[in-house]
This record gives C-alpha cells, structure tokens and sequence, in this order.
C-alpha cells in the first residue's frame, strides 16, 4: 500500500478531512478528531502512517 493509498482510503471515511500541518505530514480527521498521521519518506526513513485506535485492539494488532 503507498501513501497515496492510504490517504484515498482514509478519505472514504463519512466526514473525513484531511489537513496538513507541515512539510511532508497530512492529519486525517472525522469529527474534528485526528485517527491518522500520514509522514512522508525522505533520506533517513520511509514513509509511515500513524493510526489512532482503542489500546486493547493496538495489542492485537501489534501481534500479528
């Protein structure tokens, strides 16, 4: 998945908005409230997607 990817798909959320609050970040919100953070790459790492979730299913994910 890139980045352009994961942006389109964060935008088919109901009432997503998307905001960019530097160089190289996009904030994606519903409801006024953040649930990702996209980075883009650059020399010293890739491109990276911060996604905000409920701490029980961080867990599972982080398992598998």
């Amino acid at each position: 998945m890139t980045p352009g990817d994961v942006a389109e798909f964060a935008m088919e959320l109901p009432e997503a908005t998307e905001s960019d609050p530097g160089p190289g970040m996009s904030l994606f919100k519903v409801g006024g409230k953040i649930f990702a953070v996209l980075t883009e790459a650059n020399d010293s790492r890739p491109a990276q997607v911060t996604l905000k979730c409920d701490p029980e299913s961080a867990l599972h994910l982080r398992e598998q």
